[in-house]
């Protein structure tokens, strides 16, 4: 699986293209041949959440799901995520940084691969989902002391 990172905002020097590459490659479940990962900035994912999702507000994460890129190959998407709110949520949560970006990651390629949160039995079944892959890679329960998912 391709796993493209372009880093278009914000530091991010905080963190590797590996550990992109290794929460996306967790949350695929290896049925696609790439996702595109965006590394911006607040001002960024605003404008993408006002023109893709009518909100006019920063968000830490946006998943954009895609069926067939222009070569008719299999593609999961695009995220896009927001350094900023990624580490205002991540010392909101108590959680280091990495940690918390894993935990997007995932929760975005599984936005991608069709689960969902908008009602109550699917957002337990996408938190167990998460708990089990970011238990694969040390990252601690990100449910376990917090009222609302990721992304929200």
């Amino acid at each position: 699986m391709e796993v493209a990172i372009l880093r278009n905002g914000g530091d991010w020097r905080w963190v590797t293209d590996g550990e992109v590459r290794r929460a996306v490659l967790l949350g695929s479940g290896g049925g696609a041949s790439e996702i595109a990962v965006l590394l911006g900035d607040d001002a960024m994912l605003r404008d993408l959440n006002r023109r893709f999702r009518g909100r006019d507000t920063a968000t830490d994460i946006l998943s954009f799901p895609d069926q067939e890129n222009m070569n008719g190959e299999t593609r999961l998407g695009d995220i896009a995520l927001a350094e900023q709110s990624v580490l205002r949520g991540a010392r909101s949560r108590n959680k280091t940084p990495s940690a918390h970006l894993a935990h997007l990651l995932v929760h975005g390629v599984l936005h991608l691969r069709g689960f969902s949160h908008g009602e109550p039995a699917a957002a337990e079944e996408m938190e167990a989902q998460e708990r089990r892959l970011l238990a694969q890679i040390s990252v601690s329960d990100p449910y376990e002391s917090e009222e609302h998912p990721a992304g929200e």
